[in-house]
């Protein structure tokens, strides 16, 4: 996938209809007739300069099997019309700010990267990759564009399961060291088990790592590692308890963080491979599926410690009552793509929206 002079980005197999196409031998003149706008296929993206790509098609046009930035060419995706007018559908649409990551939406109103709204002949049906409530992007392109914003015109395909028909595995990760701790974690694990669609994972309930008076010793922390890494490579969502005190819920946090830059360089990488060699084979199509799964897990972060977020300012920087330790806030925010903390009541409508899909 490259990007063009106008913003639009154009990758192998798109189709596009050309509108002029220029010959070198012939002194640039524009080769198609008046009102003959073909429609072809990319079979390859070049890799110069911004203004100066060149795109190989098929079938050929009047002996030509490429258009070029530079020499004037202009084309328009097969999806786009003439722009809109003012008017729009009847249609429900949703807000930007209710779309998770996974969701699968139908766009019917895009804004081109020339601020244009164009309305898709045939609404298309995208996965969204990732989202922070302002902007999302997604799997494929629509009308050459990899993102929508909160002017675009989309559908949230409600039917469609957000990983599988089965529900959600949501890791409750939070400290769990005191007799308080235990009982608030199992009362959180049956409020999400009440929500329709999640099913959640208590580590405290695993008696054979974390029955602190029984549990065999022999290898304990191995075990700890094994089993809750286990559960979180099984999980489709996590909810973190963010504590300084926490050090196995950070640890955690540094784990799936870990998990999500790996997967994002895999993923890179595999885009790499197919901007080179034009295609993935399966074996490269299903890993990088399998990336995009691990990158699309919600991360959703809270502080049970009463003194977060209270809204007292003191006169003097040592009378603050709290304050989260500023690394493991910026593992927070990258986890939820800057949103920081959210209150757990917020944390139980969240998940209402994914079990839902």
């Amino acid at each position: 996938m490259v990007k063009i002079k106008d913003g639009r980005t154009v990758e192998v197999g798109d189709k596009v209809i050309l509108t002029r196409l220029t010959d070198p031998a012939r002194e640039y003149d524009n080769i198609l007739d008046e009102g003959h706008t073909p429609t072809v296929k990319v079979t390859y993206v070049g890799s110069r300069p911004i203004g100066r790509r060149t795109f190989n098609f098929e079938p050929e046009i009047e002996g030509m099997r490429y258009f070029s930035e530079d020499l004037g060419d202009r084309f328009e995706f097969v999806d786009e019309v003439e722009q809109s007018d003012d008017t729009t559908p009847s249609t429900d649409f949703a807000r930007i700010d209710e779309l998770t990551n996974g969701d699968v939406i139908t766009v019917h109103h895009i804004y081109n990267s020339h601020g244009d709204l164009v309305t898709l002949t045939t609404p298309k049906t995208v996965k969204v990759k990732n989202t922070n409530g302002h902007y999302a992007l997604l799997e494929e392109q629509v009308s050459g564009l990899i993102g929508i914003g909160p002017d675009d015109l989309f559908t949230i395909d409600m039917k469609a399961p957000r990983y599988s028909g089965k529900d959600k595995v949501v890791y409750n990760g939070g400290a769990m060291l005191s007799q308080g701790l235990v009982e608030y974690r199992s009362k959180q694990t049956k409020q999400m088990n009440d929500i329709d669609g999640i099913r959640a994972y208590n580590p405290a309930d695993d008696t054979s790592i974390n029955d602190k008076s029984n549990a065999e010793q022999t290898g304990l922390a191995e075990r700890i590692l094994a089993n809750d890494f286990k559960a979180m490579q099984e999980s489709d969502v996590f909810v973190f308890d963010v504590l300084n005190e926490g050090l196995g819920t950070i640890a955690e946090m540094g784990i799936v963080l870990g998990m999500k830059h790996q997967a994002q360089k895999v993923v890179d990488e595999l885009k790499e491979i197919e901007l080179s060699e034009g295609y993935l084979n399966d074996e490269e199509d299903a890993l990088r599926d399998q990336q995009f799964a691990i990158l699309n897990k919600p991360v959703l972060c809270y502080c049970s410690d009463i003194r977060q977020g209270n809204g007292h300012i003191p006169d003097h920087p040592d009378r603050f009552e709290y304050s989260t330790n500023q690394f493991l806030y910026g593992v927070c925010l990258e986890l939820t793509n800057g949103e920081g903390f959210i209150s757990w009541y917020e944390v139980l409508e969240r998940l209402e929206m994914i079990g839902k899909r």
